[in-house]
């Protein structure tokens, strides 16, 4: 009976490991990476199947190369893509440059197109404000607009750091490492007015490769604080060839890096505060900016009059308009559903912070 018994178990622990086994051998293998193949297996698996696919009448040199620059683009990423030409014009903001009051205790920025007229506009603003110290400037970095003029955002640059500062320089494609003559730099030069307070960046999803150099180059000289979004890492100037049919190529040429060395480019700017804001939200936000509405509104609720002690020695009712107009079903403006810019909102909190707290810096 023992013996019975033990033939058992050393049966049915047997039996187990031979299940591992197999269910360990029935587990699919991981393919391997065409890319570690080398050029002498590629060549002799298009051949193969060229010449024994059961569809080889479809393996033309058409399909082989269309199939190539595919996947070669989806490799690429951004870094490289077929457009329409009619799609080429930079997608900047429609948003017209705006430096105005958002709180007591911050002002609001928002480049257009980062050109070089904006740096006056910007000087101006500056030169309005009392005591800049006590201040946060807000930066709406919400922009889709290419690195197009370098050395406009230099300028504009050149309004937030010390004079001759290094901020950023150009590699051009295929240049050696020890070739200085393929590379530009960048420095800040002697400004008007320059911003030495407290800066707070807004970005999103959407934030262009201009947008993208200015934040970097702004985080890696000075202390800032930025609110929103990852983005996508567009640092680089483009060009562009007409292929024809209204399509055209346009890939990168030339990548922008900091002066640390490092590259945005496909990397993008992680924000300080992460603030996912949905599609809708942010067009309704975006619209309201290019109607021109003042960027207080996009922040903070317009106050219902409410009944209080200097009515009640006055002897009047501040509600009762309010409470008429709703008896009578007619609009009330108090009750209107007003559009919020959360990343605003936040900026605007994190200014009223510093100020209370000025360690929180």
């Amino acid at each position: 009976m023992r013996l019975c018994l033990l033939g058992l178990c050393l049966l049915l622990l047997s039996g187990s490991k031979g299940f591992a086994n197999s269910e360990t051998a029935a587990a699919p293998a991981t393919p391997p990476d065409p890319t570690a193949l080398s050029q002498g297996q590629l060549q002799r698996a298009f051949q193969r199947l060229k010449s024994d696919y059961i569809h080889q009448e479809r393996l033309d040199d058409l399909f082989i190369n269309r199939a190539a620059l595919d996947g070669l683009l989806q490799k690429l990423g951004f870094g490289a893509q077929i457009i329409r030409k009619d799609a080429e014009k930079d997608s900047s903001s429609s948003s017209d440059f705006r430096f105005e009051k958002l709180s007591s205790e911050a002002h609001y920025l928002h480049f257009k197109n980062f050109g070089e007229e904006e740096a006056a506009a910007l000087d101006a603003g500056i030169a309005q404000i009392k005591d800049p110290s006590s201040r946060s400037l807000v930066i709406d970095l919400r922009n889709p607009g290419q690195l197009n003029d370098l050395g406009s955002i230099a300028l504009l640059l050149s309004r937030f750091v010390e004079p001759n500062e290094m901020l950023f320089k150009v590699s051009l494609a295929g240049a050696a490492e020890a070739d200085s003559s393929s590379r530009e730099l960048f420095v800040s030069s002697p400004a008007p007015r320059n911003w030495r307070s407290d800066i707070i960046l807004l970005m999103d999803g959407k934030s262009g490769g201009a947008a993208e150099l200015f934040a970097g180059v702004i985080r890696s000289i000075r202390p800032c604080t930025i609110i929103g979004e990852q983005t996508k890492g567009k640092t680089v100037k483009f060009s562009t060839i007409d292929l024809g049919d209204g399509l055209a190529l346009r890939y990168a040429v030339a990548e922008i890096e900091l002066r640390d060395g490092s590259s945005l480019f496909q990397k993008g700017i992680s924000p300080d505060v992460e603030t996912i804001v949905g599609r809708a939200e942010k067009q309704m936000a975006r619209r309201a900016l290019i109607a021109g509405l003042p960027i207080s509104q996009l922040v903070y609720r317009p106050e219902r009059p409410r009944m209080n002690e200097a009515a009640l020695v006055d002897g009047v009712d501040p509600e009762l308009p309010y409470y008429l107009a709703r008896s009578q079903k007619k609009p009330v403006e108090w009750d209107k559903h007003n559009v919020r810019d959360r990343l605003l909102q936040q900026a605007a909190d994190v200014a009223r912070i510093r100020q209370l707290l000025p360690s929180f810096r």
